[in-house]
């Protein structure tokens, strides 16, 4: 997992974001949060959660963590329990990524990755982002990685599906598109009903530009 500063102001409060696969920081590059720090996580060919990182996260008085897509999966793995006080929001993802009830679908995840070339990499930026418009932006910031790159953090991915864990880490409210083509809606109010959390439905695809700048910047949710 590569982690990197966005922002660093020697502030008291910290946000890390927990990106989605495929990802890097160049999408998220343009949003600055209201006297924050911010710290992206992605890549999730392994999974680290460095001694010396932990120890920086005890300098803050307060730690906020937003997961997004397959980041909530990472999130709810490998942070401890004991961060310092804030708030954990999930926005369109679960704790249970491939999952035919609680997840993607099983066949739609295998198929994603039985077919990963440039051009089904398109298509599937294209659902992402829920349009031919919102794709444009974002391919003007698109992540710097490769297809084959994509492909070996999706199979290391797959791989971790069935390491058992004990995850402890408990979300304070996930955050749900109602037009979502990555991550079924009704699937993720299921995940979040069987976990006992809080769920705010939002009118925006799995890929949001307007949704990660309240977020990220504003810590604002518009339902």
């Amino acid at each position: 997992m590569k982690k990197l500063f966005l922002k660093k102001i020697s502030s008291p409060t910290l946000l890390i974001f927990f990106a989605g696969w495929g990802m890097d920081y160049n999408p998220f590059s343009r949003y600055f949060p209201d006297g924050k720090d911010l710290l992206i996580c992605y890549d999730y060919t392994s999974f680290d959660w460095e001694e010396d990182v932990a120890g920086v996260l005890q300098t803050y008085s307060r730690v906020d963590v937003l997961a997004w897509s397959m980041g909530v999966w990472a999130a709810s793995r490998i942070l401890p329990s004991d961060l310092p006080s804030g708030e954990r929001i999930a926005v369109n993802g679960t704790p249970w990524p491939v999952d035919d009830r609680f997840g993607i679908p099983e066949s739609i995840f295998r198929g994603t990755m039985e077919h990963l070339d440039d051009y089904n990499l398109r298509k599937f930026r294209l659902r992402m982002c829920g349009g031919i418009e919102a794709l444009s932006r974002f391919e003007n910031a698109a992540p710097m990685r490769t297809t084959d790159d994509l492909y070996g953090e999706l199979a290391a991915i797959d791989a971790q599906l069935t390491v058992a864990t004990t995850d402890s880490f408990i979300w304070d409210k996930a955050v749900i598109g109602v037009r979502d083509r990555i991550f079924p809606p009704d699937n993720q109010c299921q995940a979040w009903r069987r976990a006992g959390i809080e769920t705010a439905l939002v009118d925006a695809a799995h890929y949001s530009e307007s949704l990660f700048a309240n977020l990220i910047e504003k810590w604002l949710i518009k339902v």
